[in-house]
């Protein structure tokens, strides 16, 4: 019975970042490469200093585009993911089917986990302080709420 607890609790676990993250997508799609740079034929002869600064101001524009269009898309993420991830890690904490809280509060954790991954380095230390803050504070009371009375 603890294996089939431990593997539909993983599953859950497991699936629900994905889910949030094909949501997300379906909301704000990510760049697709293929709209963003062109790939021109190789002249014939050798290039002219013109057409290779050309050449190279326009792949620096696409992937400037592309960056820019993919930020937003991770940006989008990280703040969809990490409410949701807080509500699922409480809402595992309601439940009483073992599989199912086990499973949703990890996957809260693994879905606060991806959109911190996603977006890190973008953000300010004070939304890094702050919503680590929030996460922590949730997760503590949500373990002492649980937990609290088995040890009692």
């Amino acid at each position: 019975m603890r294996g089939i607890v431990f593997a539909i609790g993983m599953g859950i676990a497991i699936l629900t970042p994905m889910l949030i993250k094909y949501g997300v997508n379906l909301i704000s799609p990510p760049p697709d490469a293929q709209e963003y740079f062109t790939h021109e034929p190789p002249p014939p002869a050798p290039m002219s200093q013109e057409e290779s600064e050309r050449r190279r101001l326009l792949s620096e524009q696409q992937q400037e585009a592309y960056n820019a269009h993919q930020l937003e898309h991770q940006r989008v993420f990280f703040y969809v993911a990490l409410p949701i991830g807080i509500l699922l890690v409480i809402a595992g904490s309601f439940l009483t089917t073992p599989a199912v809280s086990t499973g949703l509060a990890f996957g809260g954790v693994f879905t606060l986990i991806a959109g911190y991954w996603s977006y890190w380095y973008h953000l300010s230390d004070g939304i890094k302080f702050s919503s680590l803050l929030i996460a922590l504070i949730c997760l503590v009371l949500t373990a002492y709420r649980r937990f609290s009375k088995i040890e009692a």
